[in-house]
């Protein structure tokens, strides 16, 4: 099952539904994923914009994906933790 909205607001939808753990954690990745591929580039010198498009929908995959997990854990579950994958 995929969360439209987890897929369209991203970390946001894991803001409003008070997982702010997950979400930064999410953030955090994407960011030094991001930081990685710009190293890349001006090291090497080569364009790499394929994967910064694929990387920029990264976040929105990932919640669109795993939110209705995650919130089902939060609620049922009581469960607040920092892994931002559910099946660990």
């Amino acid at each position: 099952m995929i969360s439209i909205w987890g897929f369209l607001f991203g970390t946001f939808y894991y803001l409003y539904l008070g997982m702010w753990r997950k979400a930064f954690l999410i953030s955090i990745i994407y960011l030094a994923g991001l930081f990685l591929f710009i190293g890349i580039d001006i090291s090497i010198d080569f364009e790499i914009g394929v994967i910064y498009k694929i990387w920029g929908f990264a976040p929105s995959i990932l919640a669109g994906i795993y939110s209705p997990f995650d919130y089902y854990r939060k609620q049922r579950m009581g469960d607040i933790s920092w892994v931002p994958f559910p099946f660990s």
